[in-house]
């Protein structure tokens, strides 16, 4: 018996954490960004780590509508998630992701699903992937990436394919023949 007040007990104390845990909403959460501009103390349990920015993990969140149709997109189509949402630390601050053509690829190997009727739910469609990729190997890079060049002519950086830039590099000259068998390297890996 003393086993049952116990968990009476603590189911007790977490339906009264319930009670007093805030429900946010969209408009709840930008009252709260515009009073910590306007220099009044606010609640950060929404917040992670204190930065408003970035929402904490576990918070009860009550969508609109339109919230839970944009959640469904998102849920549905990873690329669309990452396109609208997914953000890297720059110098300009927080910014959007722009996939390029082999990461699209790649992330939708990664996420396609198919129905199973044996299992009687969705599954990888690619369920034999294992992708082993070093970092700064050139996997993003292709003949036809662009490269910033200076022109000593119109005094202008003009955007360069880098198989142009390979066949304009004379051979045997030092530093610039290692630079062009490290684009042929480069090139010819993919």
């Amino acid at each position: 018996m003393a086993w049952d007040n116990e968990g009476e007990n603590r189911q007790a104390q977490e339906d009264e954490k319930r009670k007093k845990r805030r429900v946010y909403s969209t408009s709840l959460v930008n009252k709260l960004i515009e009073d910590r501009q306007a220099g009044y103390d606010i609640p950060y349990d929404a917040f992670f780590n204190r930065d408003l920015e970035l929402r904490a993990p576990g918070v009860t969140f009550r969508m609109t509508d339109e919230e839970m149709s944009e959640y469904q997109k998102c849920y549905d189509n990873a690329l669309y998630f990452i396109k609208n949402y997914c953000k890297f630390m720059t110098d300009q601050g927080r910014t959007l992701v722009d996939l390029r053509d082999f990461q699209k690829r790649v992330i939708k190997a990664v996420t396609d699903e198919t129905w199973s009727d044996d299992v009687g739910d969705f599954i990888p469609k690619n369920r034999s992937l294992i992708w082993t990729a070093a970092r700064q190997s050139g996997k993003c890079v292709t003949p036809y990436t662009n490269i910033n060049v200076y022109n000593d002519k119109t005094k202008n950086y003009e955007k360069t394919p880098l198989y142009e830039l390979y066949n304009k590099i004379k051979p045997n000259k030092g530093l610039i023949h290692k630079i062009k068998m490290f684009l042929y390297k480069i090139m010819y890996r993919l």
